[in-house]
Order: structure tokens, then sequence, then C-alpha cells
């Protein structure tokens, strides 16, 4: 057990609200987007690899605050309507520019991952076994994501017509997994420091999702890499599963959480939703009208 002085010290080295984190998250995934488009654009720049890296950091930090944002809401109908209706504008967007624009992104919704977590978690949190059970629903759709984009990798980018990339997640199973697993997470933590101070379980909890964020990214990179070189069934996933390991630095900023809140104005909370794809469309635009598409 830690107390006195040790648990002090503890607690004031974490400083990170979640207000912090989603701006970490926000600034992150802005660079990387930015990177994407500027590797796009300008072919192998070192610049752009730059941001992509960097960018990997975002979506622990989203995902770990889904499980945090499930497990503390009010109403979770309004906490994944407020997500539905994102996941929809990013859909009609990535419809838009899939067959008006001409560009695909090739990629899933990312709020369709969060909307999955999400529910995985409020399904596992009911006490009836049966309702637990259902988890393996959107658990396994979150796996047919991820076969559907190795199947199209492994034959050319072969499209399946009948389960278009844009009703995907954007990172099956990677995402859902890293979500459970903060859930889970820190319902084990909770167990093991309940005779403890707040220190000690502030630690715990803050340690263990830190590794979440660690063996989820190495399960994902073990399983790409499998996949890549033919491993299983001579499937081959994209080549940038290097990169994402460069997520596991978002297990450090994990273990500065303090567990409050922070600022949290109703401008941004609902601003914070709003602003991945309005995002989206000022950089594609600024992109669109100064090197064309």
């Amino acid at each position: 057990m830690l107390n006195g002085r040790t648990g002090d010290k503890l607690v004031k080295a974490a400083i990170l609200s979640s207000f912090i984190l989603k701006i970490a998250a926000i600034v992150t995934m802005t660079l990387d987007h930015l990177g994407l488009l500027m590797y796009d654009y300008f072919f192998h720049t070192d610049v752009a690899l730059i941001f992509r890296d960097v960018g990997r950091i975002a979506l622990p930090l989203f995902c770990f605050m889904v499980a945090e944002g499930v497990t503390y809401t009010k109403s979770f109908k309004k906490y994944i309507a407020r997500m539905a209706i994102i996941a929809a504008a990013v859909l009609a967007a990535q419809i838009f520019m899939e067959y008006v624009m001409k560009y695909s992104l090739r990629q899933g919704n990312i709020f369709f991952d969060l909307i999955v977590g999400a529910v995985i978690i409020k399904l596992l949190s009911d006490k009836k076994i049966y309702i637990r059970l259902l988890a393996l629903l959107p658990a396994l759709f979150s796996v047919a994501c991820y076969f559907a984009f190795a199947y199209e990798e492994a034959f050319g980018h072969r499209s399946l017509d009948f389960f278009p990339y844009f009703l995907r997640l954007q990172y099956p199973f990677y995402s859902t997994l890293m979500i459970t697993a903060f859930f889970l997470s820190k319902k084990l933590a909770e167990k093991l420091t309940a005779k403890s101070g707040e220190s000690a379980k502030r630690l715990v909890s803050n340690v263990f999702a830190a590794l979440v964020v660690v063996i989820a990214t190495l399960i994902n990179f073990g399983v790409e890499y499998a996949f890549d070189h033919g491993v299983i069934n001579g499937f081959s996933t994209a080549s940038d599963y290097y990169q994402q390991n460069f997520a596991m630095l978002a297990g450090v900023l994990l273990l500065f959480y303090s567990g409050k809140r922070g600022y949290n104005a109703k401008w941004f909370k609902y601003g914070q939703y709003l602003y991945y794809p309005l995002h989206i469309l000022a950089l594609f635009g600024i992109f669109t009208l100064a090197f064309g598409y």
C-alpha cells in the first residue's frame, strides 16, 4: 500500500486532466491528418512522416476518453447520440468525396470505432449475463471490418462492394480492443486497490491504462506482421503497422492522468465532436485549392 509522502508525490505528479488529454488527442490527430495530406501531395517527405508518427498518439487517448466517458456519463443514450450525429456527418462526407470528388480515403469511420467500443462497454457493464454476452456481436463486427480490409489489401485493393470501407471501423480490431481493455483494467485496478488510499488507486489505474496501450499496440503489431508476412492464410495488410508502434507514447501521458474532468464548458463539450469533420473539410479544402485533386 502507498501512503504518506510517496502518495502525495504521486497525486501531485498526476496533473493531466481529461480536458488536457482531449486537447493532446485533438492536436496529434490534426498533425496526423496534415501529415497524411502532405504525404499524398508531396510524396515521401520527412516532415509528413514525423507528423504521422506523432499522430499515432491520438487514437489511444480517444479510446481512453470513451472508456472514461461511458463510465461517468449520466445519459448513455445522449452520449452515443452525439457521436452518432458526427458519425453520420463523416459518413456523408466520405460518400461525397468517394463518388463526387473522386478522392478515396480508403479508411473507415473513426466514430464507428468509438461507438462500437462504447456499446461493448455498456453491454459488459450490465448485471445480466445474457446482456454481457451480446458484447460479442459488436466485437465480431470489428473483426469482420479488419478481415475486409485485409482481404482488399491482399488482392490488390479489390473492393468489397457489399461492405464498402465507409461502413467499417477505421482501426478494427485495435480500437475496440483498447477501449474494452481500458474498461476492464479500470475495474481490475479498483478491486486490487479497494482497501488502499486514493494515491494508490490513481497509480495502479494509470499504470494499467499505460500497459493497455503498450499491450494492445504490440498485439496489433503482431497480427499485422503475421498477415504481412503470409503467416496467416497468405493475407496481407497495410505496410505502415510499424509506424503504429508510436501509439505507445500515449501511455506516458496516461501515467499522469489526474482522474479529473478539468475544463468542460458547453462549447467544448460539443465542439470536440464537431472539430473532427470540420478540420477534415478545412484541410482537404486548403490542399485542394492549392494543389488540385
